[in-house]
């Protein structure tokens, strides 16, 4: 038996004999949903049927051997039938036509915000033509290459990476800023285990008007468990000021390095890849070029 196959037959049986407590959502470590099972009696026993449904129909389809797409997509129309259903036993209907008009002028405001940052940053002289996605997307993959080589363990592809990019707000005297722009990177990955938290990057570089990079603010998620640091400009080079690692399991916050104004970055690196290794599970698994990193 797979291990796709026996992680979903377990689920089955938790869901059918305990599942109006939540426990198969506890097993497939989707905590949240799991709390809400539990004081909800699997939320009022509509939740707990669905995902029985669910949990056979994708049990039946591996044990087979078929393609799961399909249940996929059956889950997702199942999903928002059940969910339109209790919206309306608890009285709540779906988004009016207002409403749905309301949030697109809301989008519509925020895009010409975009645009009218980036116009004032023009007329002060910058060259606003620089900053792209390509910029950002090179600049993000370097600093996670040369500062966190060990993200590789992450289940994610930089083919999904998602790049947006916004100029910020004049001072209050209408001067440029000394960060002129931000450029935010982000990729959701494949679960860990399967229906398991989702491998997760997420990183913020603000850059100066010459397009050089003045700080960088990293997130790495691999089994619920966030492991964040911060890249700043010290003398002339870029260097870790702070490691953090947040247990989204039990919602314990760890600082595992803070230093300002470091007077060498190989100990942080050393820190830093091996939480992140150790929490991916490759505790064990060797990591090359910490200590030549040159960016």
């Amino acid at each position: 038996m797979t291990d796709d196959l026996q992680h979903t037959r377990t689920e089955l049986i938790l869901c059918i004999f305990l599942g109006w407590l939540g426990a198969h959502r506890f097993y497939a470590r989707k905590y949240g949903t799991a709390i809400i099972y539990l004081l909800t009696m699997g939320v009022f026993c509509i939740g707990w049927i669905r995902d029985i449904i669910v949990l056979a129909r994708r049990y039946f389809s591996l044990k087979k051997g078929g393609s799961t797409v399909e249940v996929v997509v059956s889950e997702e129309a199942i999903a928002q039938a059940v969910a339109r259903e209790m919206l309306a036993n608890m009285g709540v209907s779906e988004p009016s036509e207002e409403w749905k008009a309301a949030s697109r002028e809301r989008q519509h405001l925020a895009d010409e915000g975009r645009e009218e940052r980036k116009r004032r940053m023009a007329e002060l002289g910058l060259d606003v033509a620089i900053f792209t996605d390509d910029m950002v997307r090179e600049d993000v993959l370097s600093i996670l290459d040369n500062f966190s080589p060990a993200w590789d363990v992450l289940r994610v592809s930089v083919d999904d990476a998602e790049i947006v990019g916004d100029f910020q707000n004049l001072t209050k005297t209408g001067k440029m800023p000394k960060n002129v722009f931000d450029g935010h990177y982000s990729i959701d990955g494949a679960p860990t285990v399967p229906n398991g938290p989702r491998d997760m990057v997420m990183v913020t570089v603000r850059y100066l008007k010459d397009a050089s990079v003045n700080m960088a603010d990293a997130h790495l998620w691999t089994n619920n468990i966030c492991i964040g640091y911060s890249v700043r400009l010290v003398d002339g080079e870029y260097r870790i000021t702070s490691i953090t690692r947040n247990d989204l399991n039990t919602g314990v916050q760890d600082t595992l390095y803070l230093d300002n104004a470091p007077k060498e970055r190989e100990t942080a690196m050393a820190i830093l890849n091996k939480e992140i290794r150790k929490s991916g599970g490759f505790a064990n698994v060797p990591v090359a070029g910490v200590a030549d990193c040159t960016w």
